[in-house]
């Protein structure tokens, strides 16, 4: 899963915890679960991109003694791509239609290019809501 020297990310459900505290209801996550995905993430150098947004990625859309919530979808990623794109993060947002939360990655500084002319559109002044 490594590729020295090329900047990579992965957004994937992982179906896993690092903590146990990322689980809320339900079965306490295994030890050895845990240690299994984190043994995966350090033997392959990745580390996981600053989140913000909602704590859990998933829920079984139960209510009450029922409901179960879960951080199980993560975006991880290497060392060159850390290094390559400082400030990079994801949000994790609401879920709509799905028990999984999307999410969704940006980089906090984006270079413009230094040949882009200016542009004004007289349509952007106008509001049609």
């Amino acid at each position: 899963m490594n590729t020295p020297g090329v900047p990579w990310v992965i957004a994937v459900d992982f179906n896993a915890h690092i903590f146990v505290d990322e689980r809320k209801g339900g079965r306490t996550p295994s030890s050895t679960a845990i240690q299994n995905f984190r043994d995966f993430i350090d033997g392959n150098y990745l580390s996981e991109a600053h989140s913000t947004g909602l704590q859990y990625t998933w829920s079984n859309r139960q209510q009450g003694a029922r409901k179960i919530l879960s951080k199980i979808d993560r975006i991880l990623a290497n060392q060159e791509w850390m290094q390559k794109f400082m400030g990079w993060t994801y949000k994790v947002l609401s879920r709509v239609g799905s028990d999984h939360s999307p999410l969704i990655g940006w980089h906090t500084h984006i270079p413009k290019p230094e040949n882009a002319p200016f542009r004004f559109v007289k349509a952007w002044t106008s509001s049609h809501a």
